[in-house]
């Protein structure tokens, strides 16, 4: 019944519908929703049209075209538009829908439905659906029906990176368990991330990964115990991974050099069948889909609790990173660009984006710097864009040209962090490294891949707070300092840290009230440049 409806919705889009968004887009949605079971359209269903958005701070007024609380917010475009253009402002609106505030998100174009799921992806649409797959599509949009149900996307992103994740997670754990060292294992498994990875996208030629453990596990004996093997054919490929120039020949012809960071120290770990088949279910899945921001779940997985609790850490979901990222960064930045008019003033704009510089000093696995450097990636596109489209004349072509030649984009290198977890400093590398990567994959442009990134100087270990001699930790000379300071009470703080360290820190920083809670000793450093993220963070704090 519901196929014929839908069948019945696409007929009449494409015989009366132009597909002009202002007059048409509410006729376009009443059919729809009649077509996914609502005989009296979207108003029956108790969805809002030119539903209101108030921006108290800037005292106006936005609409948004339909808001169906608590499910669905959806934003139309007129045919033909590039709908990647209008995900900010979608969320945007989507931020200040509270309470109740909608689960997914369609941007719509009369042609193509773009639908976001920000439970579990605030980046990427979840599903991008046809109106002539629509038919057959239909259980991407299961969550609008009647009787609402689990959707079935196309390409279920967060689905695959988290199963390949949790593999990565249970063969580190089994490796800690029997008793090699904590620093060596997590090193360990982020190379094979990387390597999984690296295949996936076709940075190592052959499935070589796949292959090495594939033949680790052929060597085998079917016992539970060490496979020796494992500790020449893997540890070897990271050796080839840490050699200038292309490897010539032998088992592992064609590799690459990859850089003198990640893989500097060749790991060798004669690995158990059972971690050697951990690694082999996870380089099954679809690493080139990966989202770097669940390797928090390792982080998480990799402290335990006790050490969680004293060092207040905890996984910061990407829709609460975004509530600071985007009133610190990508909002100025968008008001720069808006209010540029010229050639001139783009050209200063990117040059300035190409060395905007941002820290996290608690950063964890990298999450806050993975999102910003996402952001600043689309800024850069938008400015690439508007330099193009205003390059009219031959001698403006030839100068815009140079923003546009390989290596001198925003890079990894701008950014910054600081954590005094040595594992949590290599998941914030590979977390940006694959960042990068990707980002590169996006724009087929595969001329800077290789080396990845050496970040030993970006991300470093140490404490935020205090050199080892007990004076001020200096932090990096940036722009903005974003992130979620590690939080701990002044009535744990002693017994917690202890009593030696509290000490060093007030003297350190005498002005800090006795009283006052671990993440306010952050805000003194660097004349307070801090207190902005925190207030912000605190302010955003009701969307939670």
């Amino acid at each position: 019944m519901i196929e014929q409806s839908i069948q019945k919705f696409v007929d009449y889009t494409k015989k009366h519908i132009k597909g002009d968004e202002k007059g048409e887009a509410q006729i376009f949605l009443d059919h729809f929703f009649i077509a996914l079971g609502y005989e009296e359209g979207l108003k029956g269903a108790g969805a809002e049209c030119e539903f209101r958005i108030k921006n108290k701070k800037k005292r106006s007024t936005s609409f948004a075209d339909l808001v169906w609380k608590p499910r669905v917010l959806i934003e139309m475009k007129k045919r033909g538009e590039n709908l990647e253009k209008y995900y900010q402002q979608a969320f945007s609106y989507w931020q200040k829908l509270v309470p109740n505030r909608p689960q997914y998100v369609i941007l719509c174009n009369f042609d193509e439905f773009w639908v976001y799921d920000f439970d579990h992806d605030i980046d990427e649409p979840v599903d991008v659906i046809l109106i002539d797959n629509l038919v057959d599509r239909r259980q991407s949009l299961s969550f609008m029906f009647p009787k609402p149900q689990k959707p079935i996307w196309g390409a279920n992103k967060e689905k695959i990176t988290d199963k390949a994740v949790k593999e990565v997670g249970y063969a580190f754990i089994s490796m800690v368990n029997r008793g090699v060292e904590r620093k060596k294992a997590l090193l360990y498994c982020m190379q094979c991330v990387i390597s999984m990875f690296a295949e996936d996208i076709g940075l190592l030629p052959n499935n070589i990964f796949s292959n090495v453990v594939r033949e680790c596990l052929a060597k085998a004996e079917n016992e539970p115990g060490i496979v020796p093997i494992s500790y020449d054919l893997i540890g070897n490929l990271f050796k080839e991974m840490n050699t200038q120039g292309i490897t010539k020949g032998g088992m592992y012809k064609g590799v690459d050099y990859f850089n003198g960071g990640l893989f500097l120290d060749v790991n060798r770990i004669e690995l158990t069948l059972y971690e050697l088949e951990r690694f082999q279910t996870a380089s099954l899945k679809k690493w080139q889909k990966v989202n770097p921001a669940i390797f928090g779940s390792i982080f998480e997985s990799a402290l335990e609790t006790d050490e969680r609790h004293m060092l207040g850490a905890h996984y910061t979901h990407e829709i609460d990173i975004r509530k600071i990222v985007y009133p610190v960064i990508i909002s100025p930045w968008e008001k720069r660009i808006e209010e540029a008019e010229t050639l001139a003033n783009y050209y200063k704009l990117i040059k300035e984006l190409r060395s905007f510089k941002v820290l996290d000093p608690a950063c964890g696995s990298g999450n806050f710097l993975f999102v910003a450097f996402k952001e600043m990636k689309k800024l850069e596109k938008t400015l690439l864009t508007l330099i193009r489209e205003n390059a009219k004349t031959k001698e403006q072509a030839k100068e815009s040209q140079k923003f546009f030649e390989a290596g001198n984009y925003v890079s990894t290198k701008q950014f910054y962090g600081i954590d005094i977890k040595p594992y949590a400093v290599e998941l914030a590398k590979v977390t940006l490294m694959i960042a990068k990567e990707l980002t590169i994959k996006e724009t087929t442009d595969n001329s800077e891949a290789l080396p990845l990134d050496n970040l030993d100087k970006n991300i470093i270990c140490a404490d935020a707070l205090l050199n080892e001699d007990g004076t001020e930790r200096q932090w990096p000379k940036v722009d903005v300092i974003i992130g979620n300071p590690p939080y701990q009470g002044k009535g744990k703080m002693q017994e917690e840290f202890g009593k030696e360290y509290i000490n060093k820190l007030r003297k350190t920083y005498p002005s800090i009230s006795g009283r006052a809670d671990f993440c306010v000793c952050l805000s003194e450093i660097n004349h307070f440049r801090l207190f902005v993220a925190l207030q912000l963070f605190c302010r955003v704090g009701i969307y939670f």
